[in-house]
């Protein structure tokens, strides 16, 4: 895994699946790659499936956006959505929906005011992996980033998300 990382730090893409049974130490390589590394420059996005959460595919990715924007559970939607809005200040890591976007995922009201209303679910569905991945590549623009995708349920591998990553 070091030598992959030395990879990415030099500017080519990597990606490395590590897959095996409970317990033979898959979490403990992830978190001895994460600490040989600390002290680098990098964007580290971690992404955690629960079973608990089978039926929600984007579980993992709402909960970093949430930890991404430093939501409290006790802010009001109006801080939800500035802090959101103050997460994408970056043009290039925005695409022009994408706050929207990821505010309808969130929960949070927006009003109609976005072209979103008009929008099939399967349109907004499409964006959204878009927007994760401008997110991803807006990241990668700036220097190296370690993306750790935990406990993903083995017929999700070739995911919208987790698919079209691995294919850039």
């Amino acid at each position: 895994m070091l030598s992959r990382w030395r990879q990415v730090k030099e500017g080519g893409g990597q990606v490395a699946l590590i897959s095996g049974e409970p317990g033979i130490g898959k979490s403990r390589l992830v978190l001895a790659l994460r600490e040989r590394i600390q002290g680098e420059s990098k964007a580290l996005l971690s992404y955690a499936c629960s079973p608990h959460h089978a039926n929600s595919a984007l579980f993992p990715f709402v909960t970093q956006l949430e930890r991404a924007a430093g939501f409290a559970p006790d802010d009001a939607p109006e801080a939800r959505l500035d802090k959101l809005e103050s997460l994408f200040q970056e043009p290039a890591a925005c695409p022009d929906n994408a706050v929207a976007l990821f505010a309808d995922l969130l929960g949070i009201h927006i009003g109609s005011r976005h072209a979103l209303a008009a929008m099939s679910p399967l349109q907004k569905k499409g964006l959204l992996f878009s927007a994760f991945l401008a997110q991803l590549e807006g990241l990668a623009v700036r220097g190296p980033v370690l993306v750790v995708l935990e406990d993903e349920p083995a017929g999700a591998r070739a995911g919208p998300v987790s698919g079209r990553a691995g294919d850039r």
